[in-house]
C-alpha cells in the first residue's frame, strides 16, 4: 500500500507479478452472470466466472510466495516502503524482534524523509514497550533531527518524546522543550495541561 496507488488483486499481479489478464469478466458483473446462470442454467454463463476465479486463486498464491521472501529477512535490494509495512505487519504479529530489524534496515536504508521518520517512531514505540526508555529517546531525537519535515509532521514525535522525558526519564526541562514543539499532535486543551503539568514539576 506505501508503494501502489491502489491494492486491488488485478493491479497486484499487474505490478507485482508482470501477469496481465486478458477478456477477464469485471468482478461487478459476476453476480448478474450467476443469477442468470440460475434462470437458464445454462452451464456456458459460468466459464468466464471459473476462468476469473481461478486467476484470483493463482494469484493469491504466487502473491504468498513473494511476501514470504520479502518477510523472512531484510534486504537492502527490496523497497524500504514495503519493509517498513513488514515491521508493521511483524509487530502486529507480537514480533518485535523481526519488526526492529525491519525498522534498522529502513532506517539504515536512503529512502524518503518522511518514511525514515515513520520507521524511527515505529522502532521507538517498540522500545519503550520493551521499557527500554534511552534507546527509545535516540530514535526519536534521530526522528525529529531529520530534515525535509514540517513542524506539523514532527509533532507527534514530539509529543512522544515529551512524554518519555516527563513520565520515565524524567528530565522536565527537555519535557518542557518538546511538549512546547509538540502542539498539534493532540487537542488544544491537552497540550495546556501538559505544559502547567511539566512546568510545575520542572520548578519544584
Amino acid at each position: 500500500k506505501h508503494q501502489l496507488s491502489e491494492t486491488k488483486l488485478t493491479t497486484l499481479e499487474r505490478e507485482i507479478l508482470g501477469f496481465h489478464r486478458v477478456g477477464d469478466i469485471p468482478g461487478a458483473e459476476i453476480p448478474e452472470r450467476y443469477f442468470n446462470y440460475l434462470d437458464t442454467g445454462e452451464g456456458e454463463l459460468l466459464a468466464c466466472i471459473v476462468e476469473h476465479n481461478l486467476h484470483d486463486v493463482l494469484a493469491m498464491v504466487a502473491l504468498l510466495g513473494v511476501v514470504d521472501s520479502v518477510v523472512r529477512t531484510p534486504d537492502s535490494s527490496v523497497d524500504a516502503r514495503v519493509q517498513l509495512a513488514v515491521a508493521q505487519l511483524q509487530l502486529r504479529l507480537k514480533d518485535s524482534d523481526s519488526a526492529m530489524r525491519f525498522v534498522e534496515a529502513v532506517c539504515s536504508s536512503k529512502t524518503d524523509a518522511p518514511w525514515k521518520w515513520e520507521a524511527l517512531v515505529l522502532g521507538a514505540t517498540i522500545l519503550r514497550r520493551q521499557s527500554a526508555f534511552e534507546a527509545s529517546e535516540k530514535l526519536l531525537s534521530r526522528a525529529v533531527g531529520l530534515s525535509g519535515l514540517s513542524d506539523q509532521d514532527q509533532a507527534p514525535a514530539h509529543l512522544m518524546l515529551a512524554k518519555l522525558y516527563e513520565h520515565k526519564l524524567r528530565h522536565y526541562d527537555k519535557a518542557l522543550e518538546h511538549a512546547r514543539l509538540s502542539f498539534g499532535a493532540e487537542s488544544e486543551s491537552a497540550s495546556k495541561r501538559r505544559l502547567f503539568r511539566i512546568s510545575t514539576k520542572s520548578n519544584a
